[in-house]
């Protein structure tokens, strides 16, 4: 039964719970966003940091709607660059909108 769904359920991948302990606990804002820009997966750092306090406020929505409109196009850029042609790794300088309107 190695494989099967019940065997992933018996037994864990220590890598996941690894990558999801530093995920949610990392004092840096992260967020998993899918290749349309739909954010996926986002940790407490950057709830906090955009003034939100619950997930649902940023998980579903694109990031461009907490984005600063002069860097909407480095957005696209990233996604260009990232999905058509597979790129690996990113750095990115952006300007994201608090809810209160301020940014940073």
């Amino acid at each position: 039964m190695y494989g099967s769904k019940q065997s992933v359920a018996m037994f864990p991948d220590p890598s996941q719970d690894r990558f999801r302990t530093v995920f949610e606990n990392s004092p840096l804002g992260q967020k998993i966003i899918d290749p349309d820009l739909v954010i996926r997966q986002a940790n407490p750092a950057v709830l906090a940091m955009l003034g939100l306090t619950h997930p649902e406020e940023l998980v579903g929505h694109q990031i461009l709607e907490f984005t600063h409109p002069d860097y909407h196009a480095h957005w696209h850029d990233l996604q260009e660059r990232l999905w058509k042609h597979k790129m690996p790794r990113f750095s990115l300088e952006t300007c994201l909108v608090r809810a209160d309107g301020s940014s940073f």
